[in-house]
């Protein structure tokens, strides 16, 4: 049986090992690329190394392997905000096939036209990292102990939260739009379209 210590420590122990790889493969890429480190660090290297194709290829397999996943977690969400799919209904074989041709539509397109997996991060970031560390917080405590003069922490956590969100994804959104500073004006859209 699962005692709820261990269950923490062991979270606790995953998300402190991911994280510090993570910060190791940060700071090898940064010492090695210096300000041209990309996004995805395997574009750093050449398309002619062996080792770097492989490694390439095992991330290809391993996002094939795991896009199902996410895929069943999106519309299975998806259903229940549009009520197709409660606990006494399912869905039929048209909404079915309709929500996920939708959803795969909508990824596809995402996939094609955010090839920077840099601009991917930072829409994610600004979206959901911001969501989960202000506003849900906030959102939960407004909600059950509802609003009076004890909750203008999480109100102003709230509105921050809010704003943050605003800025940053506006940010990247105009940044795709008009283009970065540092990219002689040109923007992603412009190059991907030809301009």
């Amino acid at each position: 049986m699962f005692r709820p210590v261990s269950v923490a420590i062991s979270s606790a122990a995953g998300v402190t090992v991911a994280s510090l790889f993570s910060l190791l493969f940060a700071i090898i890429g940064y010492c090695a690329f210096g300000e041209e480190t990309q996004g995805n660090i395997l574009l750093n290297f050449p398309d002619d190394d062996l080792v770097i194709n492989i490694a390439r290829l095992f991330l290809a397999i391993t996002m094939f392997l795991t896009f199902p996943f996410a895929f069943t977690v999106i519309r299975l969400s998806t259903n229940k905000i549009l009520r197709l799919e409660t606990e006494d209904k399912v869905p039929t074989t048209l909404q079915h096939l309709l929500v996920t041709c939708i959803l795969f539509s909508i990824v596809l397109v995402l996939g094609i036209f955010l090839t920077d997996l840099g601009v991917v991060y930072e829409i994610i970031g600004g979206l959901c990292s911001v969501s989960i560390a202000y506003i849900m917080p906030a959102a939960a405590y407004l909600k059950i102990f509802g609003v009076n003069w004890r909750s203008v922490g999480p109100l102003f956590l709230f509105i921050f939260g809010l704003v943050a969100m605003s800025a940053s994804t506006g940010t990247v959104i105009y940044e795709l739009i008009v283009g970065e500073p540092g990219n002689n004006g040109t923007s992603l859209l412009q190059g991907f379209i030809g301009l």
